[in-house]
């Protein structure tokens, strides 16, 4: 496959313009040495990171909002998820008093 000479990138293929934007110098002026390692060590060094990040407690399931909110919904005592008819939540109210009867 052919390779662009100044990026190394192959000129057809998904997200190639992307690619020659962030690995092509962004002015018309000869890039130095160290500006071009800086330029693409910043791109490793940010894909890293967000490997990490993508990574970091990976194998803990984490609730969703509305998984949250149902438990903060059930810790409360009856009278308080009863409380509940009269606002936004009024169509949710079975639905908690249903988990808060099944966690006991």
């Amino acid at each position: 496959m052919d390779h662009d000479a100044e990026t190394g990138v192959p000129p057809h293929g998904r997200g190639t313009q992307l690619l020659r934007a962030l690995l092509s110098p962004a002015s018309s002026q000869p890039e130095t040495p160290l500006r071009a390692w800086l330029r693409r060590g910043s791109l490793v060094v940010v894909t890293l990171l967000a490997f990490a990040v993508a990574l970091f407690r990976i194998g803990v399931p984490s609730p969703w909002v509305d998984e949250a909110v149902t438990v903060l919904v059930v810790r409360r005592p009856w009278s308080g998820i009863i409380a509940l008819l009269p606002g936004a939540d009024a169509p949710l109210v079975p639905y908690y008093l249903l988990a808060k009867a099944w966690a006991g």
